[in-house]
């Protein structure tokens, strides 16, 4: 430790840092969204791919890396041309990210979780949505128990966007 060579500081103007740490926090936060929406266990490291990389971007994780890695749980970071299949897919700041998840998970049985869910809550919310939609429930329930259905209605669908955006990770 002792005889280890400082660090170099990375060379970038304030303004461009700001922005490559912006685009960084944007990076991680959407690698994590898909972990956890597509169930991928905390073990597992894929490789990011990345497409329509930016000078940008690419700087950012290049200044970056070992954090990203760290942070997203990655086993490293590869630029492709087009993502192999059963890789879950996003997007940030016009750059297109896969993870590539066929080895890892299950993409049928996955697919098959994520539709009886979504029947789950699809049902759920039909039966709010009755109830709302009741003349009868509004005008003899009180306005606390109406608020409290109209706000799981609201969680409900959030919910459902947020699985059929899964679902639709998966191809």
């Amino acid at each position: 430790m002792i005889a280890a060579q400082w660090p170099e500081p990375v060379k970038a103007d304030e303004g461009s840092a700001v922005i490559e740490l912006r685009f960084l926090i944007q990076l991680i936060t959407e690698i994590r969204y898909i972990r956890a929406e597509m169930n991928v266990p905390l073990s597992a490291k894929p490789v990011l791919h990345l497409r329509g990389i930016t000078d940008l971007h690419q700087r950012a994780i290049d200044n970056q890396k070992a954090a990203l890695l760290r942070l997203a749980r990655l086993d490293g970071i590869a630029p492709v041309d087009s993502f192999a299949k059963g890789s879950a897919r996003g997007s940030i700041d016009g750059m297109e990210i896969g993870l590539p998840l066929a080895d890892i998970l299950d993409l049928t049985a996955e697919a098959a979780r994520l539709n009886k869910e979504i029947g789950g809550v699809t049902a759920e919310i039909e039966k709010i949505s009755r109830k709302l939609d009741n003349p009868g429930f509004i005008a003899k329930a009180p306005e606390d128990v109406v608020a409290e259905n109209r706000r799981r209605l609201d969680e409900e669908n959030t919910r459902l966007n947020g699985l059929t955006a899964a679902l639709k990770r998966l191809g």
